[in-house]
């Protein structure tokens, strides 16, 4: 009876250790199955439509009140709005051009001021509201003559100048050059032409 017993033991361990092997051989294949499935990839995806290429701000001088000279005179800006912004949201990599042209100055319809011409000295380009990249700086001096012919004011290179820029300069880095001569008592005005176009 006694071996009986112990044999009924010894055969009801082994069912035991067989049916326990055979619940962990699925669970291990469970677990490795689960673990390739954490590895699949996903995309984020997000689509923009083309925005404008624009000039938010552009500047305006004013050289003050002078006295008429019998020599050649350069006045400094006694007022200036002195930066331009340029706008680029058109999503491309085509780049910009800024120029600018100066028109003769007038004074009740009569030419003042022949061949005089605006400088400006020392200006810098930088980006705004976290724009990123970086753009070669302006020249270090543009010479903006009144003969309505245009002067490059700067030109990126393609796939640059992306987002919201800034060039400016001191107020009294923007100069007025006059000729003896050629002044009339009175305010004389010329216009400036600011000129945004696709491309470097």
């Amino acid at each position: 009876m006694y071996k009986k017993t112990k044999m009924y033991k010894l055969a009801l361990g082994i069912t035991t250790l067989i049916t326990s092997l055979t619940l962990l051989i699925p669970q291990q294949i469970i677990h490795a199955a689960e673990d390739e499935e954490n590895d699949m990839n996903t995309t984020a995806t997000v689509t923009f439509d083309a925005g404008e290429l624009t000039l938010p701000e552009v500047p305006a001088f004013d050289f003050g009140t002078q006295a008429i000279a019998d020599n050649v005179q350069t006045y400094s800006a006694a007022n200036a709005s002195n930066s331009i912004q340029i706008s680029d949201l058109r999503g491309s990599t085509e780049g910009w051009t800024l120029n600018v042209s100066l028109s003769v100055f007038t004074q009740d319809e009569q030419e003042t001021l022949q061949d005089s011409y605006i400088t400006i000295k020392d200006a810098k380009i930088e980006a705004l509201n976290g724009t990123k990249g970086t753009l070669t700086n302006v020249a270090d001096e543009l010479k903006i003559d009144s003969d309505s012919s245009e002067t490059n004011v700067f030109s990126t290179g393609q796939e640059s100048g992306g987002g919201l820029w800034q060039i400016s300069w001191t107020a009294d880095k923007a100069t007025l050059t006059v000729f003896p001569g050629t002044v009339l008592t009175g305010t004389s005005t010329a216009e400036l032409t600011w000129t945004l176009v696709t491309g470097p």
